[in-house]
């Protein structure tokens, strides 16, 4: 009995020795070829090195440490592309369907720390095409994740920064690539995705910033806090910078988000579809010296920018919650200009899209405080396949005492103005070339003060000629309101609100001058 049990314990030590022996085979020839891989996939472009390899071939993991990929710019020594990966995993390779379903699936692969350092419009070298061994294999991993990664996006010229995204976080489910999926924007297919960022700053030009926090996109939703857009100077300096007017502008968003989004990421071509985008608390501050040159460039109707955007939009809806704008304008030197403002702006928006057949249209319906404590409502729709722009511009205005405007007429007109307006309507129809206004009114001792240069004496002999001119009252036999009307030619190098405002202006020219009714 004590030979048996000595014979099956030495089978059992060979046994073992046999499988130690084997084990360390195996992991040192899948190291070596993995070695191998690794620096056959540096060329004289592309350089790839790492620490430390460790290979578990009775699992199939693989981990790396410390791998630093750069990428070179065409015909330079310059690199456009670093990459270092501190810790790489790559667990559990099915040998069963390596060996026999001609695939290759890992269970999972997981980047920790990785920073992305690129330099912007730098000349990349062509990519060359997978390999013919690539395309007849197919690739599938269970879950894909980046963990505490960083992206930083720089100008070469200045080394000046353009992006940058703090502790990204990635986890995609269900990978798949094909032969198939390599066409695509992002070559491989996916079941669900999560993709975080504590922050993200931007530079979206020359002179503005863009900057969030707690980025967020999965399948079933996207969104973002803190936004900040931003002039990055002083009005004075942007002011002294710019050769033609430019606005300078102040915005914030408590909150973005996007319900259902589909960023069209597994095709050919980039399209973004969601069923409601809702924005929270957005406020604008928006700041025009026109003293400033004028930009003599045509601006597009809003149908135009959206029929004419890069990419197929989808916006079912649009919810603009408690927003406001602060709109300064200034037209002469010794003043800071004159303001009005919106508040309280609550607006729906629907097919805001340039995928919908015609007569489907854009509706905009945006409800607010005009100066504070005036009811403002517009109505707004146009048709975006409509080449001619065409639209329908409705809005109504509650009670408003004139005074409330002295801090736009004062500074920019050097016009005072009294009295009380009860209720206007006004109605614009046109299209990227002509409109025409209807306007009515309703309103009681309206009085026109004009005022010299330095804001505190009347002119008197201007003022009594312009209250000659104008009505005092609405009353017109019996008709409490008083109408006006009229036609405009479009400035197409000014923008849309202004296009609406001298609708509104002829309109009320019109009506309190004794116009057409």
């Amino acid at each position: 009995m004590r030979n048996k049990t000595s014979l099956l314990l030495k089978i059992l030590a060979i046994l073992f020795l046999v499988w130690v022996a084997i084990s360390i085979s195996l992991n040192f020839l899948l190291k070596s070829k993995l070695q191998d891989a690794l620096e056959k996939a540096s060329t004289a472009e592309r350089s790839v090195s790492y620490e430390h390899i460790n290979v578990h071939w009775w699992n199939g993991s693989v981990s790396l440490d410390n791998i630093q990929l750069s990428f070179k710019e065409k015909d330079s020594v310059a690199t456009h592309t670093r990459i270092n990966v501190p810790k790489t995993s790559i667990d559990h390779l099915s040998y069963w369907d390596y060996l026999f379903n001609d695939a290759i699936n890992f269970n999972q692969i997981i980047f920790d720390n990785p920073n992305i350092v690129h330099y912007k419009n730098a000349r990349t070298i062509d990519s060359v095409p997978p390999s013919v061994e690539i395309l007849q294999r197919t690739f599938g991993i269970e879950s894909f994740q980046i963990n505490n990664g960083r992206l930083t996006i720089l100008e070469r010229k200045k080394d000046s920064l353009v992006m940058v995204a703090e502790n990204i976080s990635v986890s995609i489910k269900n990978v798949a690539i094909t032969g198939e999926t390599l066409a695509n924007n992002v070559p491989f297919n996916f079941s669900e995705y999560t993709i975080k960022s504590d922050s993200i700053f931007v530079k979206i030009g020359l002179y503005e910033n863009l900057s969030a926090k707690n980025i967020s996109i999965n399948n079933r939703v996207a969104g973002c806090t803190n936004i900040l857009m931003e002039t990055k100077m002083s009005r004075s300096q942007l002011t002294q910078s710019i050769g033609k007017e430019r606005d300078h502008f102040y915005l914030t968003v408590d909150s973005l988000s996007l319900l259902q989004p589909d960023f069209g990421l597994s095709s050919p071509q980039f399209y973004l579809k969601s069923a409601l985008l809702r924005l929270s608390n957005p406020h604008l501050d928006i700041y025009r010296n026109k003293l400033v040159a004028d930009d003599l460039k045509i601006k597009p109707m809003y149908s135009e920018m959206l029929r004419n955007l890069p990419f197929p939009l989808t916006l079912d809806s649009v919810a603009i919650g408690k927003a406001g704008i602060h709109y300064t304008e200034k037209v002469k030197e010794d003043t800071q200009g004159g303001t009005i403002q919106f508040s309280e702006i609550d607006a729906g928006l629907s097919n805001v899209s340039n995928t919908y057949s015609a007569p489907t249209k854009t509706n905009i319906d945006i409800k607010a405080l005009f100066m504070k404590n005036t009811p403002f409502h517009v109505a707004w729709n146009f048709d975006v396949n409509d080449p001619a722009d065409t639209f329908i511009f409705k809005a109504t205005i509650g009670k408003l005492a004139a005074e409330k405007l002295n801090t736009f007429t004062e500074p920019n007109l050097r016009v005072l103005l009294e009295g009380e307006a009860d209720k206007t309507f006004f109605t614009v129809s046109g299209d990227k070339n002509m409109s025409h206004v209807d306007l009515k009114i309703k309103y009681d001792e309206f009085k026109v003060s004009v005022v010299n240069e330095d804001g505190r004496r009347k002119k008197w002999l201007t003022s009594m000629l312009a209250n000659i001119i104008i009505k005092k009252n609405s009353d017109n036999d019996g008709d409490p309101f008083r109408h006006g009307n009229g036609e405009i030619v479009r400035t197409k190098n000014k923008s849309f609100f202004n296009y609406i405002w001298l609708n509104a202006e002829k309109g009320l020219k019109s009506a309190v001058t004794g116009g057409d009714r």
